[in-house]
């Protein structure tokens, strides 16, 4: 695989070539995660990579609880699908003892 094509894979992987028809929590899921530290990224992520993506998506689906935001990966915020989280708070709590705090 040359470099061009190692770089279009990898897009495609990331939801970027092209945008997808996917609702905001299957977009999420697809991603594992949206990166959240600062509010408005989870928005702008999933407006870059749906079509038809409309800010109250992904309100709609947070206020629903079909995707939650919490403490994940480098314990920062990430939006995650409530299937994927549940699998977060166990790693979380299986790692506590080593980074000396509760989680999520």
């Amino acid at each position: 695989m040359n470099r061009r094509q190692l770089n279009r894979t990898l897009l495609a992987h990331q939801l970027l070539l092209p945008r997808h028809r996917l609702a905001a929590p299957n977009g999420v899921e697809a991603l594992l995660a949206v990166q959240a530290q600062y509010a408005p990224s989870p928005y702008v992520a999933l407006w870059s990579r749906l079509e038809r993506f409309r800010k109250q998506d992904l309100t709609q689906a947070l206020v629903r609880g079909d995707v939650v935001k919490a403490t994940m990966m480098r314990n920062t915020l990430h939006v995650a699908s409530r299937r994927l989280s549940r699998h977060c708070r166990r790693a979380w709590a299986g790692l506590a003892p080593t980074r000396g705090a509760r989680g999520p």
